[in-house]
Parts: C-alpha cells; sequence; structure tokens
C-alpha cells in the first residue's frame, strides 16, 4: 500500500474543507455581496493553492520514457475524464443550465473555463510540462547529487517560463475572440509558480538537513508568511476573485498573499502532524479529488432549488443556520465521497481509478486460476 504523508494529506483537507464552504457561502450569501468581503477572500486566497501546491510535490520525476506515457496517461484519465464527466452531468441535470443547448455550453467550456471544473484542466497543463521537463533533464545530468539537482531544477524553470508564453498570449488577447479565461490560461499562470514551489520541496527536500538552524528558519518563515498572507487578504479583501485578472499590481499583491498562506499552512502542517489526532483527521485528505467534484456539483444543485428563497440581509439566526447548514453538508458531501470511493466500479466510473480494475470480480478470478 502506498505510504500516505500526514502533512500533504492535512493540507488537501484544508483545501477541500475551505473549498467546499467558499462555494456555499457564495451562493447562500450571493445577495450579501459575500465576494467582496474578507470571509471570501481568506479562504479563497490559499484553498485553491493548496492543492496546487500539493499536487507539484507529488509529480513524477520519470526516468524513462515508459514512465513519463505513463504518468501523462494517468494524469490525463484521474484529472480530465472525471471533470468532463461530472461538467456534462452538470449541464444535462441542473436547472441553471437548462436555458442554452449542449453545444453552447461545451463553447463556454472552452472560452470561460472556470465555469465549470478548471482546477483539473489547470493541474494537467502544469503538472505534466514539468514532468516532461525534468524527464529531458535527465537526459543531460544522469547523477542525483545536489548540483545536478540544481542544473535540472534550472533547466524545468526555463522550459516551464518557456511553455507559459503560450498562455501568456491568451491572456493578452493575442487570438481572436479568446480571452484570460480560455482554457483557464489566467489560472495557469497564477498557480504554475505554486506547483513550481511544491515540485521544488520534493526536489531539494533531501538536501536540507534537519538542524536548531533549520528550526530557526522554519519558525521565522511561518511567522513572516502568516504576516504577509494577512495583510495582503485585509488590505485587498474587495472583489478577491476579479482581482486575479486585473492589472498587473492586483494580481501580484494577490500572488504574494496565495503564496505565502500556502507555505504558511504548510508550516503549520508540519508543527502538528505528529499527533496521533491529526493523522487520523488528515486521512481524509486523500478523497479530496472526488470529493471536490460532488460537493461543487451538489452546492450547485441544491443552489438552483433555494435561490428564490435568499434574504438580502441577514438576521443572527440566520447567519448560524446557514453556518450550521454549510458544516452539515460538508460532512453529508464526504459521507457520500467515501462510500463512492470504496466501492470500485464507482471510483473507476465517476472519478477514473483506473488503477482499480484489478479489484473487479472478472481480474479477482482470473489471477485465483
Amino acid at each position: 500500500m502506498k505510504k500516505r504523508l500526514t502533512q500533504f494529506d492535512l493540507l488537501k483537507f484544508f483545501a477541500m474543507f475551505l473549498i467546499c464552504m467558499m462555494h456555499f457561502f457564495q451562493r447562500f450569501y450571493n445577495q450579501y455581496s459575500y465576494l467582496n468581503t474578507i470571509y471570501f477572500a481568506l479562504p479563497y486566497s490559499i484553498a485553491l493553492g493548496l492543492f496546487f501546491f500539493t499536487g507539484g510535490y507529488f509529480i513524477k520525476h520519470p526516468s524513462s520514457l515508459k514512465e513519463l506515457g505513463y504518468y501523462i496517461l494517468k494524469t490525463i484519465i484521474i484529472y480530465l475524464v472525471p471533470a468532463y464527466l461530472f461538467t456534462c452531468l452538470s449541464i444535462l441535470t441542473l436547472p441553471q443550465y437548462s436555458d442554452h443547448n449542449f453545444g453552447y455550453w461545451m463553447m463556454i467550456l472552452y472560452r470561460y473555463t472556470d465555469t465549470f471544473y478548471w482546477y483539473f484542466l489547470v493541474a494537467c497543463f502544469i503538472n505534466i510540462p514539468i514532468a516532461i521537463f525534468y524527464y529531458l533533464s535527465t537526459l543531460i545530468w544522469k547523477n542525483d547529487f545536489r548540483k545536478e539537482k540544481v542544473f535540472r531544477w534550472l533547466l524545468i524553470l526555463v522550459g516551464l517560463i518557456a511553455y507559459s508564453g503560450i498562455f501568456i498570449a491568451i491572456y493578452n488577447r493575442s487570438f481572436n475572440e479568446i480571452g484570460p479565461k480560455c482554457l483557464s490560461s489566467d489560472m495557469v499562470l497564477y498557480y504554475a509558480p505554486i506547483v513550481m514551489l511544491g515540485f521544488s520541496v520534493k526536489l531539494f527536500k533531501e538536501e536540507i538537513k534537519d538542524n536548531h538552524a533549520k528550526r530557526l528558519v522554519n519558525l521565522l518563515l511561518t511567522l513572516l508568511t502568516f504576516a504577509i498572507w494577512i495583510s495582503v487578504v485585509i488590505i485587498y479583501q474587495n472583489n478577491w476573485y476579479d482581482g486575479l485578472s486585473g492589472s498587473f499590481f492586483d494580481i501580484f499583491y494577490r500572488f504574494l498573499g496565495t503564496l505565502s498562506g500556502v507555505i504558511f499552512f504548510y508550516q503549520i502542517a508540519k508543527y502538528i502532524s505528529k499527533y496521533e489526532a491529526i493523522k487520523k483527521i488528515a486521512t481524509l485528505g486523500q478523497y479530496s479529488g472526488p470529493y471536490y467534484l460532488l460537493s461543487v456539483y451538489f452546492v450547485r444543485l441544491i443552489y438552483d432549488y433555494v435561490e428564490d428563497y435568499l434574504p438580502t440581509t441577514y438576521i443572527w439566526y440566520e447567519h448560524i443556520f446557514v453556518i450550521m447548514s454549510s458544516l452539515l453538508f460538508s460532512a453529508i458531501c464526504l459521507f457520500i465521497t467515501i462510500i463512492l470511493v470504496k466501492f470500485p466500479y464507482t471510483d473507476i466510473l465517476l472519478f477514473g481509478k483506473f488503477t482499480r480494475y484489478k479489484e473487479l470480480p472478472y481480474f479477482h478470478r482470473k489471477e485465483r486460476s
């Protein structure tokens, strides 16, 4: 069985919880200018960043074409197939998409990818090229010493910057009738450095020895990143989402906040992951991908039926009701996710976990024979 890393499972648990709460509040407080509050900026500034950081850490370091090909195929199947499936499911079953036909929404999916499950597409666009550039670097530097790692890292960085030119051109509207959100180009450019940070942590982790100086640096880094993250969120809390597609400095300051917040949560995860109770909670992070798909689908489904009944202002007990409802909703989504993941049929069909085919009855009988 694959050994799980508590601190990264914990980061994914934080991310999935924050994203679920954020989507829930975003819809139930839609008349309350929720997008312009710090209660939206706080989770949105880090939730997806935590996902991309952990994804970067687990990017494959392929040493052969076979390993690289398998990683690319596995990434496409696990990320893109479920995302497209849930996109089609949303279009065909949710009332909010009934005003246009299927072809129209497929066009929207291309031009404004963040309308649906853009996270998975962005992860593919970033993770796969980094793995390719790593493989190319192994053809030049065969050894795995510190100096060779630095040269590999530089080659990957240069390759990623050059590759990003495609999305920079899309973002700058260099092509007719497509703009920053086509193929989630704005999100690729925003999160690529955070993925690269996660990848770099894995690449150089063994080179940094544990000693008193390292522990002191970690403490100072934790305090500094927390201060930067909170300061940026407080100052730029208004319309955080739209700010990601604004002027250079609007984006840069928010990116600085996201980067600092991700590093802060990574440091905190390292500190608390040694406790047994935390380890048990962190195991829920392994369901983060399927949970994201299901929670977004279900919150959209619920919103379609309650939209007309939402108040423009809330009394104190209505705030409590929304908060308690969001916690209950999160727990129910997690319960359903665990059930669907436990069965190999639903895990394969809904979430693309093709590696579980060996657990199907036919293959069990074949192995016994």
